[in-house]
């Protein structure tokens, strides 16, 4: 009887290690369901995340794309604008010089027009010194015809006061009445 006891403990642990496997092959099924379903979350969070760097890509490409093109279209307004900026210095630059040289031109007339000026005030000065001298010499000569005819009338009024005071003093001839 020891030996049937001693196999119906063997049996009875053989019952067991049936079930205990049993149970460890649920779990292990389970686990292995569980690590399939981790897998498959895995794999389909891989291919959200590989989405979402491929949609992260192509973004980035259409900004860098966007950036090119700013960029390109900032450079051709930079250059339109500095070729702008460098006609508008070249012709202020030339338009500076026409202003120097009409300056230069205007300066040199104004100092011919203050030499013609400043000759013809000479000349006039000069014209109306000899003017005011020939007035003054006119003036004596004049003066002088004029003390010549008063000492002509004054000669004559004498003369004739020198004749009537002569026939004054003689006696007239009464008229004879016959």
């Amino acid at each position: 009887m020891a030996a049937r006891k001693q196999k119906d403990s063997t049996a009875l642990t053989d019952k067991q290690l049936v079930q205990k496997s049993t149970v460890k092959i649920k779990a292990l099924e389970r686990e292995l369901m569980e690590r399939s379903e981790a897998s498959a979350r895995a794999v389909t969070r891989k291919r959200e995340l590989e989405d979402q760097v491929r949609e992260a890509r192509t973004v980035i490409e259409l900004e860098q794309e966007d950036r090119r093109d700013i960029m390109s279209s900032m450079a051709r307004q930079y250059k339109a604008n500095h070729d702008a900026l460098t006609e508008q210095v070249n012709r202020l630059a030339s338009d500076l010089m026409a202003s120097q040289e009409e300056l230069r031109l205007t300066r040199a007339a104004l100092a011919e027009t203050i030499a013609n000026r400043d000759k013809l005030l000479e000349e006039k000065d000069s014209e109306i010194a000899n003017l005011k001298q020939q007035m003054d010499e006119m003036a004596q000569a004049f003066g002088v015809m004029l003390n010549d005819t008063l000492e002509q009338i004054t000669t004559r009024i004498q003369r004739a006061r020198d004749s009537y005071e002569s026939q004054a003093v003689m006696p007239t001839r009464p008229k004879s009445s016959f």
